[in-house]
């Protein structure tokens, strides 16, 4: 199905996906209970209520989580349970359990109600992708398959397909819609090739392995879908991500939870990698970029961020 954007919705966007930034998960599972939103002066955030972080953006706050401005600190409390903001005031320290903000000292404003169903699906998204977490340390012995991913959405200015390199000595045919083309060998963890402009609309696709010249049946799945979007939806596309760009300072995850919202995966996939390579200790939001991967069917990098992933709950 394709995606279709209207106005309103490009207006929204800039607004909800200013949402997605780092945030701090007490136990693998658990969703964000609220959203600190416009940090001005001040602002701190713990998990103990002892050791306390500087926070300048947007961020998820958990069950357990500690909140506290100094006197020049406030920001903006948004529940997505009710979808309403609260202000915070300074000198103020919250404490957030199951369903309610503790007010330890200073001031909370009363809610106000949003414009807009902003926390709609945002704890089952989280919930989600924390699913993909778990990982297994063993030597892999099962031979490898090539797989691709089930639906993708690609478009005029967002092109790309990749999929897992079986290793460098082979090449690739890729099929669509029964047309095939010569894809190259790759040194990388993945293939990634442009495709060229599409009708809008659903295209069948899947992707073989060949090795000395020989195309290597058994290694293709069942393949996928690729939606690929018409020039209106693409413009609109560009115009939301362009609009979060300039509502959010720091936007690569802000843009890539758009996109992967959307459907443009692979987009997605490579703006969450480049928030996590600008910001290694980020590590909170980390399952988003574990479940891209999981649904582009690269069981390789998903595996090394899984681990990556536990290794740094661990250490903490």
């Amino acid at each position: 199905m394709r995606n279709r954007m209207s106005s309103a919705f490009v207006a929204l966007s800039a607004f909800v996906f200013a949402w997605f930034v780092s945030g701090t998960v007490v136990s693998a599972g658990d969703p964000p209970v609220a959203m600190l939103m416009q940090p001005a002066g001040t602002v701190e955030v713990s998990r103990d209520g002892n050791t306390w972080k500087a926070v300048s953006s947007n961020k998820f706050l958990f069950v357990g989580d500690h909140l506290r401005t100094g006197g020049d600190g406030s920001g903006k409390l948004v529940d997505q349970a009710n979808n309403s903001a609260q202000t915070i005031g300074p000198n103020t320290r919250l404490e957030f359990a199951p369903g309610s903000v503790k007010v330890v000292e200073g001031k909370l404003s009363g809610a106000e109600q949003l414009a807009g169903d902003l926390g709609a699906g945002l704890s089952n998204r989280f919930a989600e992708a924390q699913r993909y977490t778990t990982v297994r340390r063993g030597v892999q012995t099962e031979a490898p398959k090539l797989r691709v991913a089930r639906q993708v959405t690609l478009s005029a200015s967002y092109p790309d397909l990749v999929w897992q390199n079986m290793g460098k000595q082979f090449t690739y045919v890729l099929t669509i819609d029964g047309a095939k083309q010569q894809i190259p060998s790759s040194d990388g963890e993945m293939v990634r090739t442009k495709v060229a402009n599409l009708t809008p609309g659903s295209h069948s696709f899947n992707v073989a392995a060949v090795d000395s010249g020989k195309e290597l049946t058994d290694s293709v799945d069942k393949g996928g879908t690729l939606v690929w979007l018409s020039p209106d939806e693409d413009k609109a596309l560009n115009e939301a991500v362009t609009q979060v760009k300039s509502t959010v300072a720091s936007s690569n995850f802000a843009v890539a939870s758009l996109l992967d919202e959307k459907g443009l995966l692979v987009a997605a996939m490579d703006m969450y990698r480049k928030h996590f390579a600008e910001n290694k200790d980020d590590n909170d939001m980390r399952p988003l970029l574990i479940r891209a991967y999981y649904e582009l069917k690269l069981a390789d990098l998903k595996q090394k961020e899984a681990l990556l992933y536990n290794d740094l709950i661990s250490s903490n």
